[in-house]
């Protein structure tokens, strides 16, 4: 039996048999059983490397199998091993080149869908696992996989759908429990979420991405503790889950345990530097520490990274803002507010804390306009300007008045 391939996220792909591999195989001359077995012995060595996430050295078996061009498992194994590295783009090309060799082929079809949707090419994903669910309509890893695609575009409700259509295949499924949780919580279901988290950590109990996600349901649900617990479980099962390390950060903040929060931001970002969040929670936190040079470039780490998300970067400039106005750099404050409202405009306590730095540094008409955009966003602001020190000064002002009392 030749194995084609163990996905990295615990689930497991098909055995082949033998037969089948060589039966793959399209050429002119006859194949001997000599070379048969030489290129089954290949194959199964990549695997096992493709196993031991030694994706480097498996796709070098895959090339020597590829020296075949038709040999359609070796493009689909060395592209699942390229995308698994994160290099999306040369994974396409692999499965392309496999469905060229046969269009039929499901796993082909589902890995170009995940590259897709690693891209942020989530609609051509779901064409990509609607081709393979038309070949084998009982993948439940295409499910799944479609239904996290939906769930990016925002169609939680056919993301849910999905992941039941799973969990019809196979109510043993631990991915399709915690997928179907995922799209819950993405609907603000966060009790239904956890049930279907804690289903899946009893099929599998070493359910790493379960058990981070039920540490996120019980962090809305503002059960902190208990969030951390469960992010302590998925940090045992993997130490290097950047993630996790980055969520125990965030609940303990709400406990107002900062510095603890600050040591797991710096392991979330001593394990993977590239991924913004934990640079711009340690921002907000070292401001809480009034440690505000820190956190100035803390933020400025996180805007050398790529979000795809405006709202994100957002999030990085008013972190900036806030620091320099603790440091009564009014005018540099001001200009990070600026860039933060171009990016997100519908913010309204980003025009709050700009109106009040506008009027720290004496531009009274300009603070006005921001405090009347702030309330027109959320009315309640009215109130927090009322005893807000930065505004006492204007209290006999009528302009002043007019926006808070009328």
């Amino acid at each position: 039996m030749v194995g084609v391939y163990e996905a990295q996220d615990d689930r497991t792909g098909y055995v082949i048999p033998i037969e089948t591999v060589l039966a793959k195989f399209n050429q002119k001359k006859e194949i001997t059983f000599s070379q048969s077995t030489n290129t089954a012995a290949i194959l199964d060595a990549g695997n096992k490397q493709f196993r031991k996430e030694e994706y480097i050295a498996a796709i070098e078996y895959y090339d020597n199998v590829i020296k075949d061009p038709n040999f359609v498992f070796a493009w689909g194994n060395k592209g699942k091993s390229l995308s698994n590295m994160g290099k999306h783009e040369e994974a396409i090309k692999c499965y392309d080149r496999a469905l060229e060799i046969d269009p039929s082929y499901a796993f082909a079809w589902n890995g170009k869908g995940l590259s897709l949707d690693y891209l942020g090419k989530h609609e051509e994903a779901i064409k990509c696992y609607d081709r393979a669910l038309e070949i084998n309509p009982n993948y439940v890893e295409v499910w799944s996989g479609k239904g996290f695609a939906l769930d990016k575009i925002k169609m939680h409700g056919e993301a849910i759908k999905c992941f039941y259509k799973a969990l019809e295949i196979n109510q043993n499924d631990a991915d399709a429990w915690s997928n179907r949780g995922f799209a819950l919580a993405n609907l603000s279901d966060y009790t239904e979420a956890l049930k279907c988290y804690d289903k899946a950590i009893e099929i599998n109990p070493n359910h790493n991405r379960a058990w981070n996600c039920k540490g996120l349901a019980l962090s809305r649900l503002n059960r902190d503790e208990e969030a951390i617990k469960c992010f302590d479980k998925a940090i045992e099962i993997n130490p290097n889950h950047n993630r996790a390390w980055n969520n125990k950060g965030n609940s303990l903040s709400r406990l107002e345990r900062v510095e603890e929060a600050i040591k797991c931001f710096n392991k979330s970002i001593e394990i993977n530097p590239v991924y913004i969040f934990p640079w711009i929670n340690k921002s907000f936190n070292l401001i809480k520490l009034n440690k505000n040079i820190e956190a100035i470039e803390s933020a400025n780490n996180a805007l050398q990274l790529n979000s795809g998300q405006s709202s994100i970067h957002a999030r990085v400039w008013i972190a900036k803002a806030s620091a320099f106005q603790k440091l009564f750099r009014y005018d540099e404050a001001v200009d990070s507010y600026n860039k933060a409202i171009d990016l997100h405009p519908n913010n309204a306590y980003t025009w709050y804390n700009r109106a009040c730095c506008n009027v720290n540094r004496g531009e009274i008409e300009k603070g006005l306009a921001d405090l009347k955009k702030a309330i027109e966003i959320d009315k309640k602001l009215s109130n927090l300007a009322k005893r807000a020190p930065c505004f006492l000064g204007l209290s006999y002002d009528e302009r002043f008045n007019a926006l808070l009392y009328t």
